[in-house]
Protein backbone atom coordinates (compact mmCIF):
# COMPACT_ATOMS: atom_id res chain seq x y z
CA UNK A 1 0.00 0.00 0.00
CA UNK A 2 0.75 3.75 -0.51
CA UNK A 3 2.69 5.06 2.35
CA UNK A 4 1.73 8.47 3.35
CA UNK A 5 3.56 10.75 6.29
CA UNK A 6 2.65 14.25 7.10
CA UNK A 7 3.93 16.73 9.46
CA UNK A 8 1.17 19.09 10.35
CA UNK A 9 -0.22 20.00 6.90
CA UNK A 10 2.86 19.65 4.58
CA UNK A 11 3.81 16.46 2.80
CA UNK A 12 6.75 14.49 3.92
CA UNK A 13 6.28 11.34 2.01
CA UNK A 14 3.97 10.67 -0.71
CA UNK A 15 3.84 7.58 -3.38
CA UNK A 16 5.23 8.22 -5.52
CA UNK A 17 3.53 8.20 -9.43
CA UNK A 18 3.74 4.62 -10.33
CA UNK A 19 3.44 3.21 -6.62
CA UNK A 20 -0.19 5.39 -6.68
CA UNK A 21 -0.85 3.40 -9.88
CA UNK A 22 -0.33 0.41 -8.80
CA UNK A 23 -2.36 0.81 -5.85
CA UNK A 24 -5.18 1.98 -8.14
CA UNK A 25 -5.34 -1.59 -9.95
CA UNK A 26 -5.06 -3.44 -6.73
CA UNK A 27 -8.24 -1.53 -5.86
CA UNK A 28 -10.18 -2.70 -9.14
CA UNK A 29 -8.75 -6.08 -8.96
CA UNK A 30 -10.63 -6.32 -5.20
CA UNK A 31 -13.59 -4.23 -6.52
CA UNK A 32 -13.99 -7.62 -9.34
CA UNK A 33 -14.32 -10.17 -6.70
CA UNK A 34 -17.14 -8.98 -5.19
CA UNK A 35 -20.62 -10.87 -5.45
CA UNK A 36 -23.56 -10.17 -5.27
CA UNK A 37 -27.51 -11.30 -5.19
CA UNK A 38 -28.96 -8.08 -7.36
CA UNK A 39 -27.99 -9.36 -10.98
CA UNK A 40 -26.81 -7.43 -13.78
CA UNK A 41 -27.33 -4.32 -11.90
CA UNK A 42 -23.87 -5.23 -9.51
CA UNK A 43 -22.57 -5.84 -13.27
CA UNK A 44 -23.15 -2.38 -14.24
CA UNK A 45 -22.31 -0.59 -11.07
CA UNK A 46 -18.99 -2.68 -10.40
CA UNK A 47 -17.94 -1.79 -14.03
CA UNK A 48 -18.59 1.87 -13.82
CA UNK A 49 -16.90 2.00 -10.89
CA UNK A 50 -14.26 0.57 -12.07
CA UNK A 51 -13.78 3.13 -15.09
CA UNK A 52 -14.31 6.38 -12.82
CA UNK A 53 -11.13 4.33 -10.28
CA UNK A 54 -9.00 4.04 -13.73
CA UNK A 55 -9.45 7.25 -14.69
CA UNK A 56 -8.83 9.00 -11.28
CA UNK A 57 -5.61 6.87 -11.14
CA UNK A 58 -4.77 7.88 -14.69
CA UNK A 59 -5.21 11.24 -13.27
CA UNK A 60 -3.35 11.41 -10.64
CA UNK A 61 -0.49 9.03 -12.29
CA UNK A 62 -0.10 12.04 -14.96
CA UNK A 63 -0.55 14.60 -12.18
CA UNK A 64 2.49 13.13 -10.17
CA UNK A 65 4.57 12.07 -12.77
CA UNK A 66 4.66 15.87 -14.40
CA UNK A 67 6.19 17.09 -11.22
CA UNK A 68 8.30 14.25 -10.44
CA UNK A 69 10.07 14.48 -13.64
CA UNK A 70 11.35 18.03 -12.25
CA UNK A 71 12.37 16.74 -8.99
CA UNK A 72 13.84 14.43 -10.74
CA UNK A 73 16.33 16.78 -12.71
CA UNK A 74 14.55 17.09 -15.90
CA UNK A 75 14.23 21.30 -17.10
CA UNK A 76 10.75 21.48 -18.02
CA UNK A 77 10.06 24.09 -21.19
CA UNK A 78 7.66 26.52 -18.49
CA UNK A 79 7.28 29.34 -21.26
CA UNK A 80 6.16 27.29 -24.25
CA UNK A 81 3.59 25.34 -21.53
CA UNK A 82 2.87 28.69 -20.49
CA UNK A 83 1.52 29.84 -23.82
CA UNK A 84 -0.39 26.03 -24.11
CA UNK A 85 -2.23 26.46 -20.82
CA UNK A 86 -3.03 30.41 -20.27
CA UNK A 87 -4.54 33.12 -22.47
CA UNK A 88 -2.88 35.62 -24.46
CA UNK A 89 -4.05 38.11 -22.56
CA UNK A 90 -2.48 36.96 -19.49
CA UNK A 91 0.74 36.35 -21.28
CA UNK A 92 0.81 40.01 -22.97
CA UNK A 93 0.72 41.34 -19.08
CA UNK A 94 3.22 39.60 -17.88
CA UNK A 95 2.22 36.44 -16.10
CA UNK A 96 5.21 34.49 -16.48
CA UNK A 97 7.45 37.23 -14.62
CA UNK A 98 4.02 37.18 -11.89
CA UNK A 99 4.05 33.12 -11.49
CA UNK A 100 8.09 33.88 -11.28
CA UNK A 101 7.85 35.96 -8.16
CA UNK A 102 4.96 34.07 -6.36
CA UNK A 103 6.97 30.70 -6.96
CA UNK A 104 9.87 32.18 -5.60
CA UNK A 105 7.70 33.56 -2.15
CA UNK A 106 6.51 30.13 -1.36
CA UNK A 107 9.55 28.28 -2.29
CA UNK A 108 8.54 26.17 -5.03
CA UNK A 109 8.74 25.93 -8.82
CA UNK A 110 6.85 27.73 -11.47
CA UNK A 111 6.01 23.87 -12.21
CA UNK A 112 4.55 22.91 -8.69
CA UNK A 113 2.48 26.29 -8.16
CA UNK A 114 1.25 26.12 -12.04
CA UNK A 115 -0.02 22.63 -11.24
CA UNK A 116 -1.48 23.43 -7.51
CA UNK A 117 -3.57 26.51 -8.95
CA UNK A 118 -5.33 24.10 -11.15
CA UNK A 119 -4.63 25.31 -14.82
CA UNK A 120 -4.41 21.86 -15.98
CA UNK A 121 -6.56 19.16 -16.08
CA UNK A 122 -4.94 16.28 -16.00
CA UNK A 123 -8.18 14.19 -16.41
CA UNK A 124 -8.63 15.47 -20.15
CA UNK A 125 -6.59 13.86 -22.12
CA UNK A 126 -6.20 16.37 -24.56
CA UNK A 127 -4.92 18.72 -22.05
CA UNK A 128 -2.48 16.43 -20.86
CA UNK A 129 -1.65 15.37 -24.16
CA UNK A 130 -0.82 18.76 -24.45
CA UNK A 131 1.38 19.87 -21.54
CA UNK A 132 3.42 16.60 -21.24
CA UNK A 133 4.58 17.93 -25.18
CA UNK A 134 5.30 21.32 -24.12
CA UNK A 135 6.71 20.83 -21.11
CA UNK A 136 8.97 17.38 -22.02
CA UNK A 137 8.82 16.89 -25.66
CA UNK A 138 7.19 13.79 -24.94
CA UNK A 139 4.28 13.05 -28.01
CA UNK A 140 1.44 10.61 -26.90
CA UNK A 141 1.68 9.74 -29.91
CA UNK A 142 4.87 8.51 -29.85
CA UNK A 143 5.43 6.13 -27.32
CA UNK A 144 4.66 2.73 -28.70
CA UNK A 145 0.82 2.72 -29.06
CA UNK A 146 -1.40 3.37 -31.91
CA UNK A 147 -4.37 5.76 -32.72
CA UNK A 148 -6.41 3.36 -32.66
CA UNK A 149 -5.26 2.39 -29.24
CA UNK A 150 -5.40 6.10 -27.73
CA UNK A 151 -8.73 6.91 -29.27
CA UNK A 152 -9.66 3.96 -26.98
CA UNK A 153 -8.79 5.43 -24.38
CA UNK A 154 -10.25 8.85 -24.54
CA UNK A 155 -13.27 7.32 -25.23
CA UNK A 156 -13.31 5.22 -21.77
CA UNK A 157 -12.67 8.52 -20.26
CA UNK A 158 -15.64 10.16 -21.89
CA UNK A 159 -17.64 6.82 -20.38
CA UNK A 160 -16.27 7.66 -16.91
CA UNK A 161 -17.89 11.33 -17.44
CA UNK A 162 -20.90 10.59 -18.06
CA UNK A 163 -20.72 7.90 -15.12
CA UNK A 164 -20.12 10.51 -12.89
CA UNK A 165 -22.49 13.36 -14.34
CA UNK A 166 -25.14 11.48 -14.97
CA UNK A 167 -25.56 8.26 -13.25
CA UNK A 168 -23.33 5.47 -12.02
CA UNK A 169 -26.25 3.36 -12.73
CA UNK A 170 -25.98 4.23 -16.66
CA UNK A 171 -25.94 0.55 -18.56
CA UNK A 172 -25.49 2.02 -22.04
CA UNK A 173 -22.20 4.14 -22.23
CA UNK A 174 -22.24 5.83 -25.50
CA UNK A 175 -25.98 5.94 -25.68
CA UNK A 176 -25.92 9.68 -27.24
CA UNK A 177 -23.90 7.87 -30.19
CA UNK A 178 -26.13 5.39 -30.64
CA UNK A 179 -27.19 4.33 -33.45
CA UNK A 180 -24.13 5.65 -35.68
CA UNK A 181 -22.02 3.80 -32.97
CA UNK A 182 -23.03 0.05 -31.88
CA UNK A 183 -24.05 0.13 -28.03
CA UNK A 184 -21.78 0.15 -25.06
CA UNK A 185 -22.48 -1.64 -22.52
CA UNK A 186 -21.26 -1.79 -18.83
CA UNK A 187 -20.27 -5.04 -18.58
CA UNK A 188 -17.42 -7.02 -16.95
CA UNK A 189 -16.04 -7.73 -20.48
CA UNK A 190 -15.42 -3.69 -20.61
CA UNK A 191 -14.23 -3.56 -17.24
CA UNK A 192 -11.49 -5.85 -17.88
CA UNK A 193 -10.48 -4.22 -21.29
CA UNK A 194 -10.19 -0.85 -19.49
CA UNK A 195 -7.93 -2.32 -16.98
CA UNK A 196 -5.41 -3.58 -19.88
CA UNK A 197 -5.53 -0.89 -22.04
CA UNK A 198 -4.96 1.71 -18.79
CA UNK A 199 -2.23 -0.33 -17.58
CA UNK A 200 -0.79 -0.29 -20.91
CA UNK A 201 -0.60 3.30 -21.36
CA UNK A 202 0.85 4.02 -18.23
CA UNK A 203 3.79 1.64 -18.56
CA UNK A 204 4.28 3.27 -22.16
CA UNK A 205 4.10 6.89 -20.70
CA UNK A 206 6.09 5.76 -18.10
CA UNK A 207 9.08 3.79 -19.96
CA UNK A 208 8.79 7.63 -22.39
CA UNK A 209 9.76 9.53 -19.52
CA UNK A 210 12.80 7.47 -18.53
CA UNK A 211 14.31 8.23 -21.78
CA UNK A 212 14.45 11.94 -20.97
CA UNK A 213 17.86 13.83 -19.92
CA UNK A 214 18.62 15.31 -16.89
CA UNK A 215 19.68 19.00 -16.44
CA UNK A 216 23.26 18.20 -15.80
Amino acid sequence: MGISVYQGQTPVLLPTALEAWKATIQAVEVLATGTSTEGYIFEVVSTNLTLSILVTGFEAYCKTRFLELEGEGIRPDVASLLKTIIPRREIEAGIEQILNAEAADVGKTVLTLIVEQGRINFQNYLDCKRVYNKAYGIKFGEIGLDSNFLDRIQKLIKYRHRIIHVSPLIGMLNQPGVPQEEPVFSKWELAKEAVSLFGRFVDALHTATLTLRRID
